[in-house]
């Protein structure tokens, strides 16, 4: 073994790193943004589904969305009762902004 070889194990595992790790970012993005379409993970996936209001307290609700209950707000000045179907206009942390159906 010569001083050339070791330098070459390291050069080669620096590149298989790098690969790894590229190829990673690059199986993210195509998982979270398949050509072109719209998210399917995420809290982006959110944004445009429709659901059902079935709590009300003052301003906050209690929204079902795709058999999942979420905490929402009413994004303006609306009037809306149980029942109410919504449309999931963006994601505020674990709260959803929402608007009545139009």
């Amino acid at each position: 073994m010569s001083a050339s070889s070791g330098s070459y194990y390291s050069t080669l595992l620096l590149v298989a790193i790098l690969s790894f790790f590229f190829g990673a970012l690059f199986y993210r993005i195509m998982v979270r943004y398949p050509f072109g379409q719209k998210p399917i993970t995420g809290k982006e996936s959110l944004v445009g589904r429709r659901g059902q209001i079935y709590g009300i307290n003052g301003r906050r609700l209690s929204v079902k969305v795709d058999s999942l209950f979420w905490n929402a707000k009413l994004n303006g000045e609306y009037a809306v009762q149980l029942g109410d179907e919504v449309v999931v206009k963006s994601v505020e942390n674990l709260t959803l902004v929402v608007e009545p159906e139009a």
